[in-house]
């Protein structure tokens, strides 16, 4: 599974923690910075998912990537 976060979201490349004991992961922007979520302006990101059912290809995978970041935009 590849985990890839749009360029627009907020500090991206965002931090990733890893549980350390149980299997998920979750970006974390607040890692780098606190920010605020109001009714006025809330947090909004944007993530894709790839699995693949064996060995990942780089070249594949750095093409879904390129793609997934020419997706529309979303306004703050």
């Amino acid at each position: 599974v590849v985990m890839i976060g749009h360029p627009q979201n907020l500090r991206h490349p965002q931090p990733v923690r890893v549980h350390p004991e149980m299997p998920y992961m979750v970006f974390a922007p607040e890692v780098l910075d606190t920010f605020n979520i109001t009714r006025d302006k809330p947090y909004r990101s944007r993530y894709g998912m790839l699995v693949f059912d064996g060995e990942i290809n780089p070249f594949l995978n750095n093409q879904y990537q390129e793609a997934y970041a020419q997706w529309p935009a979303f306004s703050w």
